[in-house]
């Protein structure tokens, strides 16, 4: 059902990047410290799927779509096990607030989707919002590098993770459009859950190729059993998050909804300086107060963006 309040959209599409900023902190956590293959954590998380798969139809009434419609839900599930492994590795190689600025190119892309698939025309103010939301959260992507002369410069890092992201930006940018059209014809519920069955198929599969990690599954589950509880709390609230982010492609356009969440990064930045705060150097990252200042300041750039996509009607 939509919504009657106006813009719902966009207040519903400020809380995903914040939870998944969250998300994010812990995945550097536990990918970075406990666990050597990202695939490994990815099995983790596909699994925990099995809870809405199993509760959402004891609860819930579910559109009747063509089976077309179901494939391509499940698909989108599927899609998402591929970009979330290429976000998990470079999340391996890299620092968190690195690896979520290069989501950046996600709204890039969908912009260009949007606008060819769905014929989505907007005011030059709110054009102007999605550069400003991209030019502030690409500054944050900005480190200190030393020159040959020993002097200080602040230079764009392409990082080892930019080939894997860039990847992954695509592969979310398809899902994401793939989503929005199959809420032009069904509901949130009904793509959410069978999101979640493409999931665990996608999973089931990658235990059942040859060759695949289902040893050191078993192994991390008999020596660090602690990951169990941690990824099943994490599993929901990234599922809390995509649930959200789906009700605000259902009633928002593709481009601006994900130029929104495209803040991630930001919350990414300050979630691990809070961190390191309470407990220093829990999570990886590099930079001075100088460094955080400048980072603090594309935020304030990003916010602006914000503000002017909230004025379209």
């Amino acid at each position: 059902m939509r919504s009657n309040i106006p813009m719902m959209w966009f207040y519903l599409s400020l809380l995903p990047p914040a939870i998944w900023a969250c998300v994010n902190t812990i995945d550097k956590i536990v990918v970075g410290k406990y666990i050597d293959r990202p695939i490994v954590y990815l099995i983790f998380t596909g699994l925990a799927t099995l809870i809405p798969v199993s509760l959402l139809p004891l609860w819930c009434n579910f559109d009747k779509i063509s089976v077309s419609l179901i494939l391509l839900s499940i698909a989108t599930g599927s899609i998402y096990i591929f970009y979330t492994w290429f976000f998990f590795r470079s999340l391996q190689i890299s620092d968190a607030p690195v690896v979520a600025n290069l989501l950046l190119l996600v709204p890039v892309i969908s912009l260009f989707m949007g606008t060819i698939l769905f014929h989505e025309r907007f005011h030059i103010h709110t054009y102007g919002g999605i550069l400003l939301v991209i030019g502030g959260v690409l500054g944050t992507s900005f480190e200190k590098r030393e020159g040959k002369n020993r002097t200080k410069n602040w230079s764009l890092t392409l990082t080892p993770a930019f080939v894997l992201m860039f990847i992954s930006a695509i592969l979310t940018s398809i899902d994401y459009t793939l989503e929005k059209y199959i809420l032009m014809q069904t509901n949130e519920i009904t793509l959410f859950y069978w999101n979640r069955v493409g999931i665990l198929i996608a999973t089931g599969c990658i235990l059942l190729i040859p060759k695949s990690p289902r040893k050191d599954f078993i192994r991390t589950l008999r020596f660090i059993p602690h990951i169990i509880p941690i990824s099943l709390i994490n599993e929901i609230l990234d599922m809390t998050a995509a649930f959200i982010l789906i009700s605000a492609y259902y009633s928002g356009p593709l481009s601006l909804v994900t130029a929104i969440i495209s803040i991630q990064p930001l919350f990414v930045l300050i979630f691990i300086n809070i961190v390191n705060k309470i407990r220093p150097n829990t999570v990886p990252t590099s930079g001075d107060k100088k460094y955080f200042l400048i980072r603090f300041a594309c935020i304030i750039i990003a916010v602006v963006g914000i503000y002017l996509i909230s004025l379209t009607g």
